[in-house]
């Protein structure tokens, strides 16, 4: 039919590495938060809302890899 978009399937297999990749990520990002917060009393460092907006810059410039 014409103009009507049919829903793409993902196989099990797929869902469920997308799930695991997600969750790698919660786990990087809570790592992340944890070791900012533990050095967060030393001079010189940021906490997760500077690091994540200067990550977004960075990657709007094209300056962090593939």
């Amino acid at each position: 039919m014409i103009g009507v978009f049919s829903r793409p399937k993902i196989s099990p297999f797929m869902i469920n590495r997308i799930e695991n990749l997600r969750r790698a990520l919660e786990e990087e990002e809570e790592d992340i938060r944890e070791g900012l917060e533990a050095l967060a009393d030393k001079k010189g460092t940021i906490t997760w809302e500077q690091y994540e907006r200067q990550r977004m810059e960075r990657e709007s410039r094209g300056e962090l890899p593939d």
